[in-house]
């Protein structure tokens, strides 16, 4: 998160709330072990920074249900990776040398992070392996998770994406993630929701050769 530091609880919202869309108030205070009161407090201070939004659906003959969400404002307060000026540079790359050079620099950046990757991911098992991977990109800034699906298969979720701006315009920059995903853990990597295509997380479903 940039600027002024957040106390953890709120941090902690923010992050709830990228990570699950939407919630109400009494699923935060659940979440977090706290009161209504405590909950509607810190929920109230992040309306006053701008990074939650509220909206009333009609619940019947009750009063309306209250979602909170993060506004755009705190969508952008996660990590972008510079997505600025490394966009303009590919516009500048692509305007003069063509969308080829595009690719291979985004495939440059898979390779120069492969070896980074596999040392330390080497000694590990496959399902240690996910749960290693899933925390370097969570330090990232992805806000990772995974869960196993069965024996071989696994699911690697990523909350937000740091190179939004980048996948947005060159469709290279999904694939290279990919590639990367396939290359490090040796597996077939289906990728099922990108963030890019209008889901709320990237979802990648990594099957590891059955034994």
């Amino acid at each position: 998160m940039g600027g002024k530091e957040i106390p953890s609880t709120k941090t902690g919202i923010v992050h709830f709330l990228k990570r699950n869309s939407e919630a109400t108030l009494e699923e935060i205070g659940k979440e977090f072990d706290i009161s209504k009161v405590a909950a509607l407090k810190h929920l109230g201070n992040l309306e006053k920074d701008e990074l939650v939004r509220r909206r009333y659906i009609p619940s019947g003959r009750g009063r309306p249900k209250c979602y909170f969400s993060l506004s755009e404002k705190g969508n952008n307060s996660f990590q972008k990776g510079y997505e600025d000026i490394v966009t303009d540079t590919m516009d500048y790359v692509d305007n003069i040398f063509g969308r080829e050079y595009v690719g291979n620099i985004l495939h440059l950046r898979t390779e120069k992070k492969l070896p980074e990757y596999r040392e330390t991911l080497r000694k590990y098992s496959e399902r240690d392996k996910i749960k290693k991977l899933t925390s370097l990109r969570d330090h990232e800034g992805y806000m990772s998770e995974w869960r196993q699906l069965d024996e071989s298969t696994f699911e690697i979720t990523e909350y937000n994406c740091p190179i939004l701006a980048i996948s947005q315009k060159y469709g290279e920059a999904c694939k290279a993630e990919n590639e990367l995903f396939t290359n490090v853990l040796e597996a077939d990597v289906e990728s099922t929701h990108r963030v890019v295509a209008g889901s709320r997380a990237c979802r990648f479903v990594v099957r590891f050769p059955r034994r």
